[in-house]
C-alpha cells in the first residue's frame, strides 16, 4: 500500500529581528491571534476532509517567534471524489493567503511572510492516531518537513513569496514540460506581490471581505452552507465594522486590486488541486 501523503508548509516572518523589543512583542501578540484563528477556521472547516482521510493534521504553530509550521495530510490516492482534493487546496491556500494578508494587517511596521512547500512522506506519525486530532509540530519529522524548508531558503534567496519542493514532474518527465514546482509557486507569487503592495487598511478591508479568509463570520452566515470562492461579506456590513461608508469600503477594495486577488485565488486552488492529484498518484 502507497504510504500517505503530506504537505508541510513553513513560513517564516521578514524583518521581524530588526523591530525594537516593544515593537516585536505587539508584532508577537499579532501574529500569536491570527495563528490561532487561523486553525480554528480550518478545523471548523474540514469535517468533509476528514471523511476522506484527508485534512489539518498539525499546526498552524508558532516556532521560535517568527516562523509558522502546518502539516496536512492529502486525500487518499484510492479516492475518486474530486470534492477533496478542491477542499485540500482551498484549505491550504486559505491558510497561505490568510497568514500573509494578516501580516500585511500590522499597523506600524512592515513585515512580510516568506512560504515554503513541500510535499512528501512524514517519519514519525503514528498512523493509529484518530483523524481530527491536531499533532504538535515539534514531534514530527520527515522528507515533507525537510523539502519544505529548502523551498523556503529557496523563496528568501531569491525574493519570493512562496517556492515548493517534492510536487512530481508534469507531462510524465517530458522536458518540454514546466517544472511543476515553479508551476505552483507561480500562481501563489503574483498574489503574494499583491499583498505585498497592501496599506494596513487594505490588507484589513479584504480579510473583512473576502468569505474565504475572514476569520470571525458575522452571525447572519453563521448558518449558511460554506461559501463557494468569490462570495463577499456585503459591503454595507463592512462598512458597519469599520465604522465607514460603503463607498470607502469599495475604494479600499479597488486600491487592493481585490477583483484580481479573487482571480487569483481561484486560480491557485484549481493548480494546487491538480497538482495535489498528481502527487498523490505518483
Amino acid at each position: 500500500m502507497k504510504p500517505p501523503t503530506f504537505l508541510a508548509l513553513t513560513a517564516d516572518l521578514d524583518g521581524s529581528r530588526e523591530l525594537e523589543p516593544e515593537a516585536r512583542r505587539s508584532l508577537q501578540g499579532h501574529i500569536t491571534k491570527l495563528v490561532q484563528e487561523n486553525m480554528t477556521k480550518l478545523v471548523q472547516g474540514q469535517a468533509h476532509l476528514l471523511a476522506h482521510r484527508g485534512g489539518l493534521r498539525a499546526g498552524p504553530e508558532l516556532v521560535g517567534g517568527d516562523e509558522v509550521q502546518a502539516l496536512f495530510l492529502l486525500p487518499s490516492a484510492g479516492n475518486s471524489d474530486a470534492a477533496p482534493l478542491r477542499q485540500s487546496a482551498e484549505i491550504v491556500m486559505r491558510l497561505i493567503l490568510g497568514l500573509a494578508a494578516g501580516a500585511a494587517q500590522f499597523p506600524t511596521h512592515r513585515v512580510r511572510f516568506t512560504f515554503g512547500m513541500g510535499i512528501g512522506s512524514l517519519s514519525t506519525l503514528d498512523p493509529s492516531r484518530p483523524l481530527g486530532m491536531i499533532e504538535r509540530i515539534g514531534t514530527l519529522d520527515g522528507p515533507c518537513f525537510h523539502r519544505a524548508q529548502r523551498a523556503l531558503a529557496e523563496a528568501k534567496k531569491d525574493g519570493l513569496f512562496l517556492a515548493t519542493r517534492g510536487f512530481p514532474p508534469a507531462g510524465g518527465g517530458d522536458p518540454g514540460w514546466p517544472d511543476a514546482n515553479q508551476v505552483v509557486a507561480g500562481v501563489f507569487n503574483p498574489l503574494g506581490a499583491l499583498i505585498t503592495g497592501w496599506t494596513s487598511t487594505q490588507a484589513d478591508t479584504v480579510l473583512r471581505t473576502s468569505k474565504d479568509l475572514r476569520l470571525q463570520t458575522p452571525a447572519a452566515h453563521l448558518q449558511t452552507p460554506a461559501a463557494k470562492l468569490q462570495h463577499d461579506v456585503p459591503r454595507t456590513e463592512v462598512a458597519a465594522e469599520r465604522g465607514v461608508t460603503a463607498p470607502n469600503i469599495t475604494k479600499a477594495l479597488q486600491a487592493a486590486s481585490y477583483r484580481s486577488f479573487q482571480s487569483g485565488m481561484i486560480a491557485a486552488t484549481a493548480v494546487l488541486a491538480w497538482k495535489i492529484r498528481q502527487a498523490r498518484e505518483s
